[in-house]
């Protein structure tokens, strides 16, 4: 969407203010049009301030349960959810929802569109359980009212297909992402940005799935597609270079595994480049504590301290954290993994005693989310034992090593090596009967 456009439609909702008012129902469609237009753009802010405006004066002239209030209630959960506002996008997510239901029926677009909104903020929390629900019910109900083709029901495809995915069922996820990117191929041309956003879907559960290079080749077509239709400063642009980044990073981890110090090198200084720039266009252009701002700068930090550098990834990690805990919560995943990798330098940089207090923060707060038996609350809990133990508390990382001795993954071998160790450690620490039942539980002679 082009400068002369958006000025265009700008002049014209100024124009319609001054005639007839603010609540006027032509007024609401061109701030609506307008919320639209700097969507588009990526100005994510101004959009939100466009929609937010319409839908109270939809709420004042028109009532709650109008259809013209229902779709900016819809069109403002969908904004808070971009700004990660996440409490506020589910309270109004489920009352366009709710009223939808009541004013259109099931199978109305209204209330399909509206179903899809909340399946995509409940996903956008981790609640990824609540979000397949919803989106499977928006892709049988669409599949049953616009046919299988159809562009809104292949985003409900889609949108299924990512949350199987984040549920860990790869085979049924790959089904979808390859389905919907064939039909949108057909349906809506190579270029389309829907196209380019199935292609970018199917490339990272590649990548994740071990097909490294077909995974770098889509992404690299899909960085190139958004460029040319975007520009640099749309958000979907932007999570481009960031995945862009991420293989170069994982060639990173390749080049230093076989000693290659020039393609190292090079698999740096790329990754490092593409996540500056992502940075750069995202707080210049989304704000400094819009989430795709902050996992630019986490990943660019994350970047940074697998290089050493630890001090300005440090720097990074409290920006990053700082702004999560204002934006996302203190309790979102995202934060408490930020907090994770924040305590990871802190104790790299030998400041032990900052990094237990983040990580005991991180681990309790994953551990009420995830369970304690999860590999993520698994691993800040070692990490937090480890810091403990560094901090001479040694009595105090027992527990959690026990912990991670039963639950961690070891193979047969290494858990008893491990426990023989661990119990040694105990015996002379003065833990004589913790060390006599361990090793009767593991039958350490």
């Amino acid at each position: 969407m082009g400068t002369w456009t958006a000025n265009l439609f700008q002049n014209i909702l100024e124009s319609r203010r001054q005639k007839y008012g603010d609540g006027n129902a032509k007024t609401l469609t061109s701030m609506t049009h307008m919320g639209g237009i700097l969507e588009k753009r990526g100005q994510l802010n101004d959009a939100l301030d466009h929609y937010g405006e319409a839908m109270h004066y939809r709420r004042e002239v028109l009532g709650d349960k109008h259809p013209k209030t229902l779709q900016s209630i819809g069109k403002m959960a969908a904004m808070c959810k971009q700004h990660g506002q996440h409490y506020e996008a589910q309270i109004l997510a489920q009352e366009a929802l709710f009223g939808s239901r009541k004013m259109f029926g099931e199978q109305a677009p209204d209330t399909l569109d509206a179903l899809n909104n909340l399946g995509a903020v409940w996903k956008a929390q981790g609640e990824f359980k609540e979000a397949e629900k919803c989106f499977r019910d928006a892709y049988k109900r669409r599949q049953e009212t616009l046919g299988p083709k159809h562009p809104d029901t292949l985003t409900s495809l889609n949108n299924l297909a990512c949350t199987v995915d984040e549920l860990g069922h790869a085979k049924e996820a790959g089904r979808l992402y390859q389905q919907c990117l064939e039909t949108r191929k057909t349906v809506l041309g190579l270029s389309h940005p829907d196209t380019l956003t199935s292609m970018s879907n199917l490339a990272l559960f590649l990548r994740a799935n071990g097909q490294k290079l077909e995974a770098e080749a889509l992404l690299a077509k899909v960085l190139d597609g958004r460029r040319k239709m975007f520009g640099v400063k749309h958000p979907d642009t932007i999570v481009s270079m960031n995945n862009c980044a991420a293989i170069a990073c994982d060639d990173v981890q390749d080049f230093r595994d076989c000693n290659d110090a020039l393609e190292l090198k090079r698999s740096f200084e790329k990754a490092d480049s593409l996540l500056r720039e992502a940075v750069a266009a995202s707080r210049k252009n989304l704000g400094k504590r819009h989430p795709l701002a902050l996992k630019s700068m986490n990943n660019l930090a994350g970047l940074l301290r697998h290089f050493g550098k630890l001090d300005e990834a440090d720097m990074l990690y409290e920006k990053v954290v700082d702004g999560m805990r204002s934006s996302q919560g203190f309790a979102h995943l995202d934060t408490l993994t930020a907090i994770n990798n924040h305590a990871g330098v802190l104790r790299q940089k030998g400041e032990a005693a900052k990094a237990e207090g983040l990580y005991k923060e991180a681990a309790e707060g994953i551990v009420k989310r995830l369970g304690d038996t999860h590999p993520v609350s698994l691993s800040t809990l070692y990490n937090w034992a480890l810091t403990l133990d560094e901090l001479g508390d040694f009595e105090s990382a027992i527990p959690l090593y026990l912990h991670h001795l039963d639950h961690g993954l070891y193979s047969p071998e290494h858990r008893v090596a491990t426990a023989r160790e661990l119990s040694e450690r105990m015996r002379k620490a003065g833990k004589l009967d913790q060390a006599r039942d361990l090793r009767r539980r593991m039958n350490i002679r």
